[in-house]
């Protein structure tokens, strides 16, 4: 019997269970795509398209981050927003790492190194940052939300969409 799907007295234990089942089922639908698989699924069916990705230090990897978006951009590849978790940005760099294109919005740890989150907002997008929705646990949990309020085209009316960089530390750090 998978002891995954065992039920226990405990109720904290059994959320862990249903957490791990869940992120187990995801990840196991999870596709790697090259660029030109990535062509054939970013088409006009999708209005918003992101990636994210586990820098682990922008300043360190901010050449390779721009190789990559032009890259994509040779490959047709339309990113609206890019991601970013470890950015490892301080008081001292974190507006040094502008992308053509795109607005950028960020968070990092203030008293520790490393962490840090933040996103990339394609210029075509108008945005508000929603520091009502993000939530920061100094050394356990960083966020980042926004609100894009531009019009739509197919519509014409306002369309408010929501997107958030979310990373959760892990406990034994």
């Amino acid at each position: 019997m998978d002891s995954g799907n065992i039920l226990h007295d405990d109720p904290e234990e059994n959320a862990h269970n249903t957490l791990h089942n869940a992120v187990k089922n995801l990840i196991s639908k999870c596709k790697y795509y090259d660029f030109d698989e990535l062509n054939l699924i970013n088409s006009k069916d999708f209005r918003y398209t992101s990636i994210h990705i586990n820098i682990h230090s922008l300043p360190s990897k901010y050449d390779q981050l721009l190789t990559l978006l032009a890259n994509m951009k040779d490959a047709k590849l339309n990113i609206n927003f890019i991601m970013l978790c470890e950015t490892f940005l301080t008081n001292l760099n974190y507006d040094k790492f502008s992308i053509p294109g795109y607005q950028f919005v960020q968070r990092h740890r203030i008293n520790r190194k490393g962490g840090g989150v933040c996103i990339y907002i394609s210029d075509i997008f108008q945005f508000k940052e929603r520091d009502d929705l993000s939530l920061n646990i100094a050394s356990e949990f960083e966020s980042i939300f926004i609100e894009i309020t531009n019009l739509t085209k197919k519509t014409n009316r306002r369309r408010n969409i929501q997107s958030s960089r979310n990373k959760r530390t892990p406990l034994n750090r």
